[in-house]
């Protein structure tokens, strides 16, 4: 039996499958493929979920969705390999040619693109929501341009908080205790992304972290 609060993000995840998931889905199809293939079959993909309602099935008790939709999606490429196998056994199309130059490059595994795709994707969303929140009020802007560079270079490389405190009209202080609790902030809104398709807080805690750990360097 699905929870209400799942049952919620199903309703939600239909009508956002494409742009929360095609990303990381192409991450995946890419490894061994030219992009046209890679997003040809992402689309294909997609529209086949959506037409047999693939996510309104997920039950978080019972897996990961970031695992489901790949689980389908491998069974999904394997079809469209044999139908292109037999076609071209029948003549009807030829393979283009595999480019794998931009991931072997990378180091990354098939599952690797694939899950620091899938993290990537759930941190922007947690990003978007957080600068949602901040843009309500004008006079907390400061803090919303401050999550913006955060988002853009993380806080290794942020400006001078002396500077930054001059230039936005607040003090060093105010500068520093954002910045210190901005980092749980954003914690527990990667924590919300992560609890809506998951069965219990272990389940949440364990693929929270596992995702982060794909965003470390590699």
């Amino acid at each position: 039996m699905i929870s209400s609060s799942a049952a919620a993000w199903v309703s939600s995840a239909r009508r956002s499958f494409h742009a929360w998931e095609t990303g990381p889905l192409f991450a995946y199809a890419r490894c061994g493929r030219d992009g046209h293939e890679a997003r040809d079959l992402v689309q294909g993909y997609c529209a086949w979920a959506i037409e047999t309602d693939l996510v309104g099935r997920f039950d978080p008790a019972r897996g990961r969705l970031r695992s489901w939709l790949l689980l389908w999606f491998q069974g999904y490429l394997r079809d469209e390999a044999e139908r292109a196998g037999a076609l071209k056994r029948g003549g009807g199309v030829t393979t283009e040619a595999v480019d794998e130059v931009e991931v072997a490059a990378r180091g990354l595994s098939p599952e690797e693109a694939y899950d620091r795709a899938w993290a990537q994707a759930l941190v922007a969303r947690a990003f978007a929501r957080l600068k949602v929140a901040l843009a309500v009020d004008p006079r907390i802007r400061w803090k919303l341009a401050l999550v913006q560079l955060i988002e853009v270079d993380g806080y290794g490389r942020l400006p001078c908080v002396e500077k930054y405190a001059k230039q936005n009209g607040v003090t060093e202080e105010q500068v520093r205790h954002f910045l210190e609790d901005s980092k749980p902030i954003l914690k527990g809104e990667i924590t919300r992304e992560v609890r809506e398709s998951c069965a219990s807080l272990d389940d949440t805690r364990a693929e929270r972290d596992y995702l982060l750990r794909c965003l470390g360097p590699r």
